[in-house]
């Protein structure tokens, strides 16, 4: 069975950028309202909000190794319609002194109302640096407190934003899967996909890794 679509009103933007050379991508998801009509000129101005708050926000926080990027959008106009968006930004890092490692990366987590097992929607941040590192794994508590109030800054800035057929705007992720997990109750897809909005957010303290975010 193919991956029902999601659903209508949600953009998919792929988020791409190099750390040391080597891509890596984060995925975000929206849910927007709109006035009827849907263009190409609203998608990129979402996009451009996004590159802004990112900019403004995460910039600051992480090493100059990190560089973006291109943003890759799909919204999901109706059944079985997309309008398809890509733009460029020249954007880095701020902090000198990068953690020499491509693979390692600060972790965002994104709280959803609803419970569940299994993997939570977080963004790996490329681009940690020395300074904001101790005992080899731990950030220090000022670095946590700045990520997490980066991430609030995000999500809010991305909730005021609007366009001339955008009224609202729902940072979040979709939720495809269903029950099931194991070899025995594999899972099953939802019919049809549920967005499921981002109500807060949180800096993991330990630093994680992208080794499978990778990708060349």
């Amino acid at each position: 069975m193919a991956r029902p679509e999601p659903p209508v009103d949600t953009v998919r933007v792929a988020f791409d950028g190099f750390v040391y050379g080597h891509a890596t991508t984060n995925v975000f998801w929206f849910k927007v309202a709109t006035d009827g009509t849907r263009t190409s000129n609203d998608l990129v101005a979402l996009l451009d909000a996004l590159a802004a708050t990112f900019h403004t926000n995460f910039d600051p926080l992480v090493g100059t190794n990190f560089t973006w990027g291109t943003l890759n959008a799909v919204w999901q106009t109706g059944v079985g319609t997309a309008l398809a968006a890509s733009k460029s930004y020249t954007h880095a890092g701020a902090v000198a002194s990068p953690i020499d490692d491509a693979a390692s990366c600060y972790v965002i987590s994104w709280k959803i109302a609803a419970r569940y097992r299994g993997g939570k929607p977080r963004t790996y941040l490329a681009g940690p640096t020395t300074a904001q590192v101790s005992n080899g794994s731990d950030l220090i508590a000022g670095q946590v407190t700045a990520l997490a109030a980066a991430a609030e800054a995000v999500r809010n800035a991305m909730a005021s934003f609007t366009a001339v057929h955008i009224t609202s705007c729902v940072m979040g992720t979709v939720s495809f899967f269903t029950a099931g997990g194991s070899e025995t109750h594999p899972p099953t897809y939802r019919t049809p996909p549920v967005f499921q909005p981002y109500i807060s957010s949180s800096a993991r303290q330990k630093l994680g890794t992208q080794r499978r975010r990778i990708l060349s």
